[in-house]
């Protein structure tokens, strides 16, 4: 599972072009104050939806001031979030997660699908 957590922080990483999509601030490449750190957060808690955690449309990157915010904030973060990713992005989103696709269970797919990923945002 670590490996996997990795290699979906990679992935959304290089998809959001290594910013916060909140504040775009750029990663850092050897961080050392705890803000300085960003975290892939997901959109659908992976605790209620777990067949949403590796799946790309429902992560994303956060610098650690902005994830904070999205915790505290739940209704401004869904607002924005939805602004964010836009009607027909948010609607795919709610898709995957309402009828989650059993692809995701097999966690040696998992990694196939994230492998992949990395390379096309490569």
């Amino acid at each position: 599972m670590d490996r996997l957590s990795a290699l979906l922080k990679v992935a959304c990483l290089k998809r959001d072009r290594y910013e916060c999509v909140r504040c775009y601030k750029p990663v850092i490449q050897h961080p050392i104050h705890p803000y300085d750190f960003h975290d892939v957060s997901h959109i659908f808690p992976k605790s209620i939806y777990p067949l949403a955690r590796f799946n790309l449309l429902n992560c994303k990157i956060l610098c650690r001031k902005c994830h904070e915010w999205w915790h505290r904030n739940i209704q401004d973060a869904a607002r924005w979030i939805q602004e964010y990713l836009g009607p027909r992005r948010y609607s795919q989103l709610l898709a995957v997660v309402i009828n989650p696709d059993p692809f995701f269970r097999d966690f040696t797919k998992v990694e196939a699908y994230l492998k992949h990923q990395i390379r096309m945002y490569s």
